[in-house]
C-alpha cells in the first residue's frame, strides 16, 4: 500500500520587495501512519529557499517526490538523504506543489546455498576439520540466525549443529571408526528461507595405509606399492601396514625385502601366519571360511607360493596347467574364468551367477585337500564325507569313483592323464520309482513307493550326451514295476503298452519340458510316436545353466506362454499357467488350468484310465 502526503507550496511574495517570493500551502494528511513531513507552518510566503524534513513510519520507505507533476526524487537540488530526508522548495515567484510519497519496504527473501568439499580424506578414528565457508548466507530476518547441521552414516561431527550469521563460522570435526567411503551431509535452514544441503564424500585410510604414509612418500607410484593401496591389506580396517611386514617394531631405518619367513629373519619379518593363525579375531582366521583346500596349519606355510604379498591375490590356476585344460570334458564341466577357478571349490554354477555354461569347482572332481594339490599326480576324488550334504559331491555314493581308461595321454603343458570311466555320481544319475500293487483312491499309496538311484557311467571325453544321457526324455515308468506312474507323473506305460500321463496328454500334444521347468529350458519339446502311440521327446537346451545338475529339481511353470488343446469341437482353447503353484514339500500343483475343475493335485498320484473312479486325476468329475 503507498500512501501520499502532499505538501502544497503555493511560493507568494512574502513581501512585496522581494521580487521572487511566492506563496506557498502545505497540506499533510492528518493522523498517518506512513510518514510525516515537518516543520510547520506548512503554507505562507517563502521569502527565502524553505527545507522540509520527510520521515518515513516504520516499515516505510520514500517512494517518491513530485514538484508541480514532474519528479524530483532523484534531483540533489530538491531531495537528499537516505531517511530521513531532506526535501528542498527553492525560491521562485510562481507557485509550487509538492508531493511526497511513502511506499511500504518490502523484505527480500532470506536466501541459503550449503557449500563443501567435494571430497575429504582423514584416518580412522582422527578428528578432521571439515568447512562450510564457502556457503552463503543472505537477508536473515531481523534478529535471527541461520542453523547448521552435520549428518552422514557412520560418520561422528563435533559439532553437530549451531547457529550462524556468517558462513565462515560453519565448521565441524569429523571421525569414522571404520576405512571405507561415507557421505557427509551439511543442512542450512533459517526463519523464511528454503533449507539447503550439500554432500561431502569422506574417504577414511584404513590405519595400514596411513601408517604406511611414511614409506608412500617415496614409494607411491611404485607398482608394488600401488598393488599394496590397492589390495585387502590395506582397505582393511585392520590391515597391516608396510612396517608390519619390512619393519616391524622399527628396528630398521630403512628396512630390506622381506621373505615373509620368520625362521629365515626372526625378530626383524613377520610371515603371514603371524596375522593368519587359527582362531584369529584381527583379521582372517587360518584357513579361511569355506575355503577347506588350503592344507593344514603348521605355522610355517609359505603363503607366498600362492598369494602375492601385496595384492593378497592367489596366482592364477594356469601358472602351472591350463585352467581349464582343453582335454577330455574340461570345457564341458568347467566354463568360468581363471580367476573363478580354486583347487578343491566344490561350488556351482549357480555360486557364480553364471547362465550360459556349467561352472562346476575343481573340488568337485578332484580331491578338496590343498596338499594333494601339486604333487606329481593328478588325483581323483568324486566322493568326500568332509563335502556339505547338499553339494553335488555330498550326493555322490561312496561308491563314486573314476577309473583311469588305458591310454595315456598327455596335454600342453605336460599333465598326463586318461580318457577313463566316470562311475556312480549323481551328475549323470536319476530317481526310478518302483510301487507295489495300489489298490484304487488308495490314501496311503505314497508308502508304497520305493526310490532307488540309477546311474550312468560315463567315459571322460566321449561325445555330448542327449538328455536321456543322464534321465528319460521323458522320465517314465512301467507295468508291472511300477503301477499306475506312483510318484512320478511325466509317463507311464501300462499293461496294454499304452503311454499315459503328461507325455501322452490324452492324445494331445506332449506337455513339453518348458511348461514346468520354464527357468531352465525354454524351447518347446518335438515328438515322435511308435506303432502303439507311445511318444518320444526331441532334445531341448538348456536355457539356463545354473539350475541344471544343481542338485535340485527346479520347477518353475511357464507364466508367458499358455498351453492350447487344439479340439475339433471348440477350436484352440489356451490353458494358462499364470497362476500355477508347486510345493516341493507336499509336491502339489495348484491352480493349473489344464487341471479342469481341480484346485490341487498332487504329483505322482496313481492314474490308471481302465479305473474310472481315477479319471478325477486329470480332470474334476461333476454329475
Amino acid at each position: 500500500m503507498i500512501r501520499k502526503i502532499t505538501l502544497n507550496a503555493v511560493i507568494g511574495i512574502l513581501f512585496p520587495l522581494v521580487a521572487h517570493a511566492g506563496s506557498y500551502s502545505i497540506a499533510v494528511t492528518s493522523g498517518s501512519v506512513s510518514g510525516t513531513v515537518v516543520p510547520a507552518p506548512l503554507s505562507g510566503y517563502a521569502a527565502t529557499t524553505k527545507t522540509f524534513t520527510a520521515t518515513a513510519a516504520a516499515t516505510y520507505t520514500l517512494s517518491n517526490v513530485t514538484r508541480n507533476g514532474s519528479d524530483i526524487t532523484n534531483k540533489t537540488a530538491y531531495v537528499n538523504g537516505s531517511g530521513p530526508w531532506t526535501v528542498t522548495v527553492p525560491l521562485t515567484s510562481t507557485s509550487q506543489t509538492l508531493y511526497v510519497s511513502f511506499k511500504k519496504i518490502v523484505q527480500a527473501t532470506p536466501s541459503l546455498t550449503a557449500l563443501l568439499p567435494a571430497g575429504v580424506t582423514i584416518p580412522v578414528n582422527t578428528p578432521t576439520p571439515v568447512s562450510g565457508a564457502g556457503s552463503t548466507i543472505a537477508n536473515l530476518q531481523a534478529g535471527t540466525r541461520a542453523t547448521f547441521t552435520f549428518s552422514g552414516s557412520s560418520l561422528t561431527f563435533s559439532p553437530v549443529t549451531g547457529q550462524v550469521t556468517n558462513p565462515v563460522n560453519i565448521s565441524t570435526n569429523v571421525t569414522a571408526e571404520s576405512s571405507g567411503t561415507y557421505t557427509g551431509t551439511l543442512t542450512l535452514t533459517a526463519p523464511g528461507a528454503t533449507p539447503s544441503s550439500a554432500n561431502v564424500i569422506i574417504t577414511v585410510q584404513p590405519p595400514g595405509v596411513t601408517a604406511s604414509s611414511y614409506c608412500l612418500n617415496c614409494h607411491n607410484g611404485w607398482d608394488e606399492a600401488n598393488k599394496y593401496a590397492a589390495s585387502p591389506h590395506a582397505t582393511s580396517s585392520k590391515g597391516p601396514s608396510c612396517q608390519s611386514c619390512h619393519n616391524p617394531g622399527l628396528a630398521l631405518q630403512h628396512p630390506g625385502y622381506s621373505t615373509l619367513d620368520t625362521q629365515a629373519n626372526p625378530g626383524i619379518f613377520y610371515s603371514c601366519v603371524t596375522c593368519h593363525h587359527p582362531g584369529s579375531t584381527i583379521v582372517t582366521a587360518w584357513p579361511p571360511t569355506g575355503l577347506s583346500f588350503h592344507n593344514s596349519y603348521n605355522g610355517t606355510n609359505r603363503c607366498m607360493q600362492c598369494h602375492n604379498a601385496h595384492t593378497t591375490a592367489a596366482t592364477a590356476c594356469d601358472a602351472c596347467h591350463d585352467c581349464p585344460p582343453a582335454t577330455g570334458s574340461h570345457l564341458k564341466h568347467y566354463g568360468g574364468t581363471i580367476a573363478q577357478a580354486r583347487y578343491g571349490d566344490i561350488s556351482l554354477t549357480q555360486t557364480f551367477g553364471n547362465n550360459t555354461a556349467y561352472i562346476f569347482g575343481c573340488g568337485n572332481c578332484h580331491p578338496m585337500d590343498w596338499a594333494k594339490h601339486n604333487n606329481g599326480t593328478v588325483d581323483m576324488e568324486l566322493y568326500n564325507p568332509l563335502a556339505a550334504a547338499d553339494s553335488i559331491k555330498g550326493l555322490n555314493p561312496s561308491s563314486a569313483a573314476y577309473v583311469p581308461g588305458n591310454i595315456v595321454l598327455t596335454d600342453t603343458r605336460g599333465i598326463s592323464y586318461t580318457d577313463g570311466m566316470c562311475n556312480n555320481i549323481y551328475c549323470h544319475s536319476h530317481n526310478e520309482r518302483t510301487s507295489e500293487v495300489i489298490p484304487q483312491n488308495d490314501p496311503d499309496w505314497q508308502s508304497k513307493v520305493a526310490v532307488a538311484r540309477k546311474y550312468m557311467s560315463i567315459t571322460w571325453g566321449s561325445g555330448p550326451l542327449n538328455c536321456s544321457g543322464c534321465h528319460g526324455n521323458p522320465t517314465q515308468t512301467a507295468y508291472p514295476t511300477n503301477d499306475g506312474g506312483a510318484g512320478d507323473s511325466h509317463s507311464w506305460i501300462d499293461p496294454y503298452g499304452y503311454q499315459n500321463l503328461h507325455t501322452w496328454n490324452m492324445g494331445y500334444a506332449p506337455i513339453s519340458c518348458s511348461y514346468c521347468h520354464n527357468d531352465t529350458v525354454t524351447q518347446l519339446n518335438t515328438y515322435t510316436e511308435d506303432a502303439l502311440g507311445v511318444r518320444t521327446l526331441s532334445d531341448v537346451p538348456i536355457a539356463n545353466f545354473a539350475n541344471h545338475v544343481n542338485g535340485r529339481k527346479n520347477v518353475a511353470f511357464d507364466r508367458r506362454n499358455a498351453f492350447v488343446y487344439s479340439t475339433y469341437g471348440s477350436g484352440n482353447i489356451a490353458m494358462s499357467l499364470l497362476n500355477a503353484t508347486y510345493d516341493p514339500v507336499t509336491k502339489n500343483c495348484s491352480n493349473v488350468s489344464c487341471h479342469i475343475q481341480q484346485t490341487t493335485v498332487t504329483w505322482g498320484t496313481p492314474y490308471r484310465w481302465y479305473n474310472t473312479i481315477e479319471c478325477d486325476r486329470c480332470h474334476g468329475m461333476t454329475n
